[in-house]
């Protein structure tokens, strides 16, 4: 029995490491939700299979916990100081159950601590670990595959079509770092062919560097860096360790071929070959002053900030976002206006120190260095070999560095911590396992209990948070295409179905709700209809997530919908606790200026718009709602002017919008002022398409045909491959 038991573990190991493939579609962030809750449920199914076989053998399989096993203590401490950080911090339901779109939390951290806790007492042997990192590395492989046919726009892979590899996976940033544990599992068994046989050019080899392939095809600066630098390093300890041999001789070689085409890629970076491929232009611009690398600089000073606030536990695990609200910093509207909500600091070593403080980072580094250290005592036991030693190094080495910019997802979870589990069972597999026939009695009244709990735990965080999602997911699809009435429905059914990803849910389908608001021809009465609704859920998640800024200032805004005397009362109650809360955060100062609006409170309207332009001028939405406020007081020149402020910081506002201001513009016989700023962003950079096709919409609006094609002919001249969209837009304007 014991012996079967260890069989069906092996099998739910290795469906475990193609969860990363797993994708469905109607659920809100498919990417995240179905692998994720895939994950847990094999984790409950490993935990009913473990708890059976420690019944059998009690001293077999908990024998991990001896005070020698370095990394699962600084697990266990991590986990520790973790949950005391979330159940004192600020929001400890975020803390224990993360985001929609990270599912992260400390249920997920728990499951991942249980992986290493089930693979390393239950895989004894060396072979059958080798089985469940094959696994790993094909899904690796696979997931690369399809990421390449994605972006190759193939037929089949066509809805996740990018300009970088991404897939499955759905980032591109995700997909490097996972990709880095593929290609340093690939290393592992290529090092083991290299000992046994001294080959060079093995499948593991080819492998490795396909997946580095994909790595670059991702186009992540840090990812690239770090894994480039950790591979740079490898070859030289090649060069070094390996004298009068082939493999010195092609490490060598491929050292220089690399430092070649990297100069040449620099030399030749204005180049269309260069710039017209993404992930080699993104290699051509790694600076200080690039916008990515600006506001991750902003997100950390804004973490580094926060950690003040709260320096031995932090704000509590996962809890990123409401530190960051609470910290804003007006300068990230310069760097980015348009990614200005940030829910990781970018980079691990800050989300470590702000959600769990400096224990918690204390802790989270003493995995690093239990990793490194349990490897250098499988060297020194003669259990790897050093290409081995280094290999594994250089791989967490890898990820630690790409994290000074990135973060910690799912997939990345998952590399890492089988990885880790084959490192802290390498001094403790056998030979030949003895197995036992004995049926204990114990395993029933142990085993009842898990199964009970397993299927609770499935149920109310696996089963809900999917129908929850999938309704969310149906409503946002509903409002894209246009559909009050179906939108309304399944905004019903998610509201009848209450699970942890109810929050995100809301948020991100009321976002869409009110971004189609125009597009569905919304009445107000549909208005007072959808609000209910939402105001109803809402009040009963502020009960769980009392500190979510962004549930009340959504909250408000629905309120405000209503446009009631007393629900814009409470609409600006709720929205000026969210601003005491966080006076900086513009959203929100922007969200109480527009129920000002409704109250016909213009001047203080007026007055919580300039406070966010006095944060930055770089932000257009101010000056476009100042437009429609003097539009509304009949002020036609203010309006017109700051119209022309907004599409300066930016390329304009909406279609309708646009075209009511030039019907202004030529009312005061201002044509040029209102066609200026699009002509001074096309000056400012000629290749931007985008500029142009705004420009001739411009030209469109003041009824000039032969600007229109003048501009169409030019953006054609430039690129052929916009004759499509140019041909629609003439016929939408009928100008063809």
């Amino acid at each position: 029995m014991e012996k079967k038991l260890q069989n069906i573990a092996l099998v739910i190991f290795v469906i475990i490491c193609f969860t990363p493939a797993f994708y469905l579609k109607y659920t809100v962030f498919p990417f995240i939700v179905a692998k994720t809750l895939l994950f847990r449920l094999l984790i409950c199914l490993l935990a009913i299979n473990w708890t059976a076989l420690v019944a059998i053998n009690p001293q077999k399989y908990l024998s991990i916990f001896n005070k020698k096993n370095y990394i699962l203590w600084s697990l266990i401490a991590y986990g520790v100081i973790s949950t005391i950080s979330g159940i004192l911090g600020i929001e400890p339901a975020q803390s224990f159950f993360s985001s929609n779109e990270r599912m992260l939390g400390l249920v997920s951290l728990y499951s991942f601590i249980l992986l290493y806790i089930f693979i390393t007492s239950i895989i004894k042997s060396k072979k059958n670990f080798h089985t469940i990192l094959n696994s790993f590395l094909v899904c690796n492989v696979l997931v690369g595959i399809h990421a390449l046919f994605s972006y190759a726009g193939l037929t089949i892979f066509s809805n996740l079509k990018g300009q970088r590899f991404s897939g499955l996976i759905g980032s591109p940033s995700f997909l490097s770092v996972y990709a880095v544990f593929g290609i340093f599992v690939a290393l592992y068994f290529w090092a083991l062919e290299y000992k046994e046989q001294s080959k060079i050019f093995t499948k593991y080899l080819f492998g490795a560097l396909f997946l580095f392939f994909i790595l670059l095809g991702t186009g992540t600066r840090a990812t690239i860096v770090a894994a480039g630098l950790a591979i740079f390093i490898l070859l030289i300890y090649f060069i070094v360790s390996k004298p009068k041999s082939l493999l010195k001789k092609i490490s060598l070689s491929i050292v220089c071929l690399s430092l070649v085409s990297l100069g040449a890629i620099i030399a030749f970076k204005d180049t269309e070959f260069v710039q017209s491929r993404v992930y080699l232009q993104r290699l051509t611009t790694i600076n200080t002053q690039e916008r990515t690398f600006q506001n991750r600089m902003v997100a950390a000073k804004v973490a580094q900030k926060a950690l003040e606030n709260k320096t031995i536990l932090g704000w509590g695990y996962e809890t990123f976002q409401y530190a960051y609200l609470r910290n804003f910093d007006p300068l990230m509207l310069k760097v980015t206006p348009d990614d200005r909500l940030y829910d990781k600091p970018h980079n691990a070593i800050l989300e470590a120190s702000t959600n769990t403080g400096a224990l918690g980072l204390i802790t989270y580094l003493a995995i690093y260095s239990s990793i490194f250290y349990v490897a250098y005592i499988s060297f020194k036991k003669n259990n790897i070999n050093k290409d081995i030693l280094v290999i594994f190094w250089l791989a967490y080495i890898a990820h630690f560095v790409s994290n000074i910019f990135l973060f910690d997802t799912f997939e990345t979870y998952l590399g890492f911590f089988l990885l880790m589990g084959f490192i802290g069972s390498i001094n403790h597999f056998t030979e030949k396992e003895e197995y036992s026939n004995n049926f204990n009695k114990k395993i029933i009244l142990l085993v009842i209990p898990v199964i009970i709990a397993s299927g609770w735990f499935v149920y109310e965080h696996g089963y809900k948070n999917i129908v929850n999602s999938y309704y969310g997911a149906k409503a946002i699809d509903s409002f894209q295409k246009g559909s009050f009435d179906d939108g309304y429905y399944n905004v019903l059914k998610l509201t009848e179905h209450p699970a942890d990803t109810s929050r995100d849910v809301i948020i991100t389908s009321s976002s869409i709700f009110f971004d189609n608001n125009y597009k569905m021809k919304v009445t107000h009465e549909q208005d007072v209809m959808m609000s209910n609704l939402y105001i109803k859920e809402i009040d009963r998640l502020l009960e769980i997530y009392p500190e979510n800024l962004l549930l009340k200032a959504i909250q408000a805004r629905f309120l405000a919908l209503k446009e009631d005397e007393e629900s814009l009362k409470r609409g600006l109650q709720i929205i000026n606790e969210a601003i005491e809360e966080s006076p900086h955060y513009v959203d929100f100062l922007s969200m109480r200026s527009a129920i000002y609006v409704i109250q016909k409170d213009f001047d203080n309207a007026l007055h919580d718009l300039d406070i966010i332009l006095d944060f930055t001028d770089y932000f257009p939405d101010p000056y476009y709602k100042k437009s429609y406020i003097y539009l509304s007081l009949k002020d036609y020149h203010k309006s017109l002017d700051n119209y022309i402020l907004g599409v300066k910081a930016n390329f304009g506002y909406n279609s309708e919008y646009n075209k009511k201001l030039a019907d202004v513009a030529r009312a005061l016989h201002r044509e040029d002022d209102y066609i200026q700023p699009y002509l001074d962003l096309c000056q400012e950079d000629p290749s931007n398409m985008q500029y142009f096709a705004n420009l001739a919409s411009a030209y469109a609006h003041l009824g000039n045909k032969a600007k229109v094609l003048e501009v169409t002919d030019m953006i054609l001249k430039a690129d052929k491959r916009y004759q499509k969209v140019v041909d629609d837009f003439l016929k939408q304007i009928n100008y063809k």
